[in-house]
């Protein structure tokens, strides 16, 4: 399995606390059965985020969505691929 596309929503910043959250949506593929794929989607908020650059906030976001995803049984096995990269995450609204 592997992650295919990641697009961000409804992300927020609380100043006072110092984080970025927003809804992650993966595209996770099966790479056996090429046309199986299922969407996740997951609440994600990041800590500290306010030391972080735009494209850090943005993919330390993915990679709080990909940590919850491996929590679950059928997705343990997933990495870090170039859909984590920070050109290839699709950020839509504010």
């Amino acid at each position: 399995m592997y992650v295919s596309s990641i697009s961000l929503s409804n992300l927020s910043f609380d100043e006072s606390l110092g984080r970025i959250s927003g809804s992650v949506s993966m595209k996770i593929n099966d790479e056996e059965l090429t046309a199986h794929s299922v969407n996740a989607q997951f609440l994600c908020r990041v800590p500290g985020a306010s030391s972080l650059a735009h494209a850090e906030q943005v993919t330390a976001l993915a990679r709080e969505a990909l940590r919850q995803a491996r929590r679950l049984p059928d997705y343990m096995s997933l990495c870090e691929n170039d859909a984590f990269r920070h050109e290839n995450i699709t950020v839509a609204g504010g």
